[in-house]
């Protein structure tokens, strides 16, 4: 089992880096995002991010060794549900949203 830290781009409502310490088996970037994508519902695929390993950006299929931070290059949004305009459906509660549409203007 390796221990990294796994490293994201935040938007909102902290802008900037996040880490996130993980324990995985995966042997290369590829694996551990699509680990990533089991475990966490990320809905990225490698021609939309980019992977770096101790800020150097490597090849998906590169190995990784214990200790490493792997950045992947992908933002999260939050979205803050206190502050809504509208709403579509019958849901009247937050708990089990997992995934929602997102349409953005400006």
């Amino acid at each position: 089992m390796k221990h990294i830290t796994v490293r994201f781009y935040s938007l909102i409502p902290r802008p900037g880096i996040q880490e996130v310490p993980y324990d995985t088996d995966a042997p290369t970037a590829r694996a551990l995002l699509h680990e990533l994508q089991s475990n966490r519902a990320i809905p990225l695929t490698t021609n939309i991010v980019k992977a770096a390993r101790n800020d150097q950006f490597i090849e998906w299929d590169d190995p990784f060794q214990d200790g490493d931070t792997l950045t992947i290059r992908w933002y999260q949004y939050s979205v803050p549900l206190q502050e809504w305009e509208s709403k579509v459906g019958a849901i009247n509660y937050y708990t089990s949203i997992r995934f929602m549409r997102m349409f953005l203007t400006g």
